[in-house]
């Protein structure tokens, strides 16, 4: 191999290393963003579960009171005659 097949191999080389590690700082440039969306994502996911509780028990108390409802009613309605 004569010296200048083996520069211009080096100079390859140097070419696909640099090239190597411009993408590595792209990738984890892409890897902490990810990172970041994915605690946004859950923080939000707790905090919609929290809510989904309150409606539960939202529901559950709207639920009870209208089954009481009809009684109220026929009080009210014996309380006038």
């Amino acid at each position: 191999m004569t010296d200048d097949a083996l520069r211009e191999r080096i100079a390859a080389l140097e070419t696909e290393v640099r090239y190597m590690g411009e993408a590595g700082g792209r990738q984890a440039e892409e890897l902490r963003e990810l990172r970041e969306a994915v605690g946004e994502l859950r923080d939000l996911l707790t905090q919609a579960r929290g809510a989904r509780w309150a409606i539960v028990a939202v529901i559950g108390i709207g639920g009870a009171l209208a089954s009481y409802l009809p009684t109220v009613f026929k009080w009210v309605a014996m309380a006038h005659r």
